[in-house]
């Protein structure tokens, strides 16, 4: 389960075993979610049965990063990988390490380091 305060618009999370977006309404117990790869939109779905997606390869391919030996990169983004955490930087020699493992954190992560959305296209 997540929490909504842990949720922005255009998270992607799963929702009954399938792909959604937080497309809005982010309520304390229920969200909006969308897919239009499903052609489904759903109203008020309990918090309870929203889970968050782990982080793969797959993932990563699909929403823009490119993998260069241990580092995945998409612009000025990078991550490594080591041990189970997540060390990312973006920009001009920030790094930063902390452990990220679900696709809406890297979503979140993502955009207040950079201010722009990853792609969500391949995915929902």
């Amino acid at each position: 389960m997540i929490k909504a305060q842990d949720l922005r618009i255009g998270n992607i999370v799963s929702y009954r075993g399938e792909l959604f977006e937080v497309f809005d309404l982010i309520c304390k117990s229920s969200v909006e979610l969308d897919s239009e790869k499903l052609d489904r939109h759903v109203n008020n779905a309990d918090l309870n049965n929203i889970f968050p997606v782990d982080i793969s390869e797959e993932i990563l391919l699909k929403v823009g990063f490119e993998k260069n030996r241990q580092e995945w990169s998409f612009e000025s983004f990078c991550l490594q990988i080591f041990q189970g955490w997540l060390h990312y930087s973006a920009g001009e020699g920030l790094k930063l390490s902390n452990e990220i493992k679900r696709l809406h954190q890297l979503q979140n992560l993502y955009f207040a380091l950079t201010g722009q959305e990853l792609n969500r296209a391949g995915l929902v």
